[in-house]
């Protein structure tokens, strides 16, 4: 699924077992044949390859809200690689994100442990003399 008009060009993946779902005149639903391409990888490029977000910069049109015509997703071009290199290139990525949330969690964790040593040492609960 992919946005064409406000926050034009954002794209994700639906999942197959969404069940029945509206879309928006604002989206656009492309299926691709997964026996050449990965989803994902093409998901990927949309959202962050520097080509793509030219292409579509360059042909956004509309004054209050951005928008592309169906053409400019048509015309988008992307590398296909081999299959097994496809496969290859998701696995990586896929590892990478995980490993991102899996840090992201542990920063968090870590900014609220911080806060609450914080408060218990500003606020007097826990005393500091014996430290000193």
């Amino acid at each position: 699924m992919i946005t064409i008009m406000g926050t034009v060009g954002r794209c994700c993946l639906v999942p197959d077992d969404i069940g029945d779902a509206l879309s928006s005149k604002h989206t656009w639903i492309i299926s691709l044949d997964e026996a050449k391409y990965s989803p994902y990888l093409a998901m990927l490029q949309v959202n962050y390859c520097d080509w793509v977000l030219r292409h579509f910069s360059k042909d956004q049109q509309g004054g209050t809200m951005s928008a592309i015509r169906s053409e400019t997703i048509r015309s988008t071009l992307l590398p296909v690689p081999p299959l097994a290199e496809q496969a290859s290139i998701e696995a990586i990525l896929m590892e990478l994100a995980s490993r991102l949330r899996d840090e992201l969690a542990l920063l968090d964790k870590l900014r609220l442990q911080k806060s609450g040593l914080m408060d218990d040492l500003l606020t007097g609960r826990v005393p500091v003399t014996p430290l000193l």
